[in-house]
C-alpha cells in the first residue's frame, strides 16, 4: 500500500511538471492543388478531471494557427465512466474556429464512453463526425478538399477501407482520417494526399528502454512523424492528452498544422 501510494505521488509531481510545458505546435509545408492550412488534433483523452484552464489555452492557440480545417483523429474521452461536465467541454472545444469545417473520426477511447457521450461530444463541440464516410468542403480559394474517415479497429474491425474507393479519381486535397496508425495500412493505393492518425502517445514515456512498457497495440512501427504507405504519406501525432500511465516525459504534446500550395508557384 505504501509503495502504491508513493508511486502514485511520483505520478502527479511528474504530471504537475509536464503539464507546464507548452504544447509544442509542428508546421509542414506539402504540395497541393491549391492553398489550404489543415490543423490536427488527437487524443485529449477528457474527463471530469481535464484541465479546464489548460483545454481553454489550447483552444487559443490553435486559433491563432487560422485553419481552414480542423480534424480529430480519436479519442476525445478518456474513461467509460459518465463524463458528467462534458457540456462544459462541448462549450469550450465549440470555440475552435476553422471556416472550412471541423471533422472527426473515434478512437478506441472514445467507444469504451457510456451512453455514446463521446460521439455526443464531438456533435456538440461543432465536429462532423465520420464513420466510413467521406465528406467534401472547400478551401478559401475554391479548391475541393474531400475529407474520408474510417471507424476505429481497437477492439473489432469496424473500419470499411473500401469507402474510400471513390477518393482516387476525386479533385483537389484528399485527407484520410483513422486512430490507429497500423489502420494506414487498409487505405486503398492512391485515394489520400495525407492520412493522418493519433493513438500512439508517440509513447507519452520517451526515454531508452522504457518508452516501449507502455506502447498500445495497433501501432506498428508507426510512432510518431512521418512515413510512406502504400505511395501515400502517413503522419502520426503525439497527441494532447496521456491514457496509462497519467503523464508525459521527454514526450511533448502536439498541436500538427500542415499547408498545402502548389509549392512551385509559392514565395517563401
Amino acid at each position: 500500500m505504501e509503495e502504491h501510494r508513493f508511486l502514485r505521488n511520483i505520478e502527479k509531481i511528474i504530471a504537475r511538471r509536464e503539464a507546464r510545458r507548452p504544447v509544442v505546435v509542428r508546421h509542414h509545408r506539402l504540395e497541393g492543388p491549391g492553398k489550404l492550412r489543415v490543423a490536427h488534433l488527437t487524443d485529449l483523452h477528457l474527463d471530469d478531471r481535464a484541465d479546464w484552464d489548460g483545454l481553454t489555452a489550447l483552444v487559443k492557440l490553435v486559433n491563432r494557427q487560422h485553419p481552414d480545417v480542423i480534424v480529430f483523429t480519436g479519442d476525445l474521452v478518456c474513461s467509460p465512466a459518465p463524463f458528467r461536465q462534458w457540456k462544459k467541454a462541448a462549450e469550450i472545444l465549440s470555440r475552435l474556429e476553422a471556416p472550412c469545417g471541423k471533422f472527426a473520426v473515434r478512437g478506441n477511447h472514445d467507444l469504451l464512453g457510456a451512453d455514446q457521450q463521446a460521439l455526443r461530444l464531438y456533435k456538440a463541440s461543432g465536429f462532423v463526425f465520420l464513420k466510413n464516410q467521406i465528406v467534401r468542403t472547400k478551401a478559401p480559394d475554391g479548391t475541393p478538399v474531400v475529407i474520408g474517415g474510417l471507424d476505429d479497429i481497437y477492439f473489432q474491425p469496424l473500419a470499411k477501407p473500401s469507402c474510400l474507393r471513390p477518393m482516387r479519381c476525386a479533385a483537389g486535397v484528399r485527407l484520410v482520417l483513422v486512430h490507429e496508425p497500423l489502420l494506414a495500412k487498409k487505405v486503398p493505393r492512391g485515394t489520400a494526399d495525407l492520412i493522418l492518425a493519433g493513438h500512439s502517445h508517440a509513447g507519452q514515456v520517451y526515454a531508452p528502454g522504457v518508452w516501449r512498457l507502455w506502447m498500445t497495440k495497433k501501432v506498428g512501427h508507426y510512432l510518431r512523424g512521418f512515413y510512406k504507405v502504400h505511395g501515400m504519406p502517413l503522419y502520426v501525432s503525439a497527441g494532447l492528452g496521456e491514457s496509462g500511465p497519467g503523464f508525459r516525459m521527454f514526450c511533448p504534446r502536439e498541436l500538427t498544422v500542415f499547408d498545402f500550395a502548389q509549392i512551385g508557384r509559392e514565395k517563401h
